[in-house]
């Protein structure tokens, strides 16, 4: 309580020099209050239906599968159209290709790019899958 006493009077000054009759404070709580931005409230509502119908047009107009497919070097979707079966995309050496499943070390990788269908042994190398990719695994 002392200290709230001290804080006071050191503020007294500045607690005097305000006006509340200025302000309309001197009577407590204005009652008689209205609306101020009913318009901006309106345009808002507006905005939100707007966003809301191109939001579903959007989602029923396109392929939302594309939207979460990886790409591979040559710009095709893995997964999707031919790419069908080669749902996962494996970034190795500044490339990238679509492929069944991650290999690891000794297995075949089967893979489809731009050039066709392939397979290559994989020695020393083990990928494991993270989401839709495959990442290099680090040698511990």
């Amino acid at each position: 309580m002392k200290k709230f006493n001290r804080q006071k009077e050191k503020f007294a000054h500045l607690l005097d020099s305000v006006n509340l009759k200025e302000l309309g404070a001197d009577k407590g709580v204005n009652m008689n209050r209205t609306r101020t931005d009913p318009v901006f409230c309106y345009i808002l509502a507006v905005i939100c239906v707007i966003f809301l119908g191109v939001s579903i047009y959007i989602a029923a107009a396109s392929d939302l599968n594309k939207l979460l497919a990886p790409i591979d070097s040559s710009g095709k979707f893995c997964g999707i159209d031919e790419m069908k079966g080669y749902r996962l995309s494996l970034d190795y050496e500044g490339a990238s290709t679509c492929v069944k499943k991650c290999p690891k070390d000794g297995e075949n990788l089967e893979y489809k790019d731009k050039d066709g269908e392939g397979s290559v042994k994989m020695e020393g190398i083990s990928f494991t899958r993270r989401s839709r990719k495959c990442k290099k695994e680090k040698k511990r």
